[in-house]
């Protein structure tokens, strides 16, 4: 089994990541911040909750995300209804078939974020999902 991580970010809390990062400077130059996404990370999983085409995806999966109801809230990570379901499977050391299910979902698509020539800023809330353990 190996871990997945689940990155899930929206626009909502861009402008807390900004603050963030404006007040605690990177080790490294170079580094990204997790909210600038984990595509590139064999095990990573962007879950943009701000994303219509990311609803529609957890839709499908049997989760209906609320769409954003403001455009500045830092807590939209953690009371949008919908999403803790999603959470729980994600963690639910039973149902090891979700992340695996769900990236290649996500994957699949072409449109929203990845399809922008110049990103909105995003800013995230990452959660790390250790197989066979139970995080809850």
């Amino acid at each position: 089994m190996r871990l997945r991580v689940l990155n899930v970010t929206s626009g909502e809390n861009a402008a807390f990541d900004l603050m963030f990062r404006l007040a605690v400077a990177p080790s490294d130059p170079f580094d990204r911040p997790l909210s600038a996404g984990l595509d590139h990370l064999p095990n990573g999983i962007d879950l943009a909750i701000d994303d219509e085409a990311t609803r529609t995806v957890l839709r499908g999966m049997g989760h209906r995300l609320r769409a954003p109801a403001t455009r500045i809230c830092h807590w939209s990570g953690y009371m949008r209804p919908g999403l803790f379901s999603v959470y729980r499977r994600m963690l639910d050391p039973d149902d090891a078939g979700f992340a695996r299910d769900l990236s290649a979902a996500l994957g699949a698509r072409v449109t929203g974020e990845r399809g922008r020539a110049f990103p909105r800023a995003k800013a995230g809330l990452t959660i790390a999902a250790w197989p066979g353990r139970s995080q809850v």
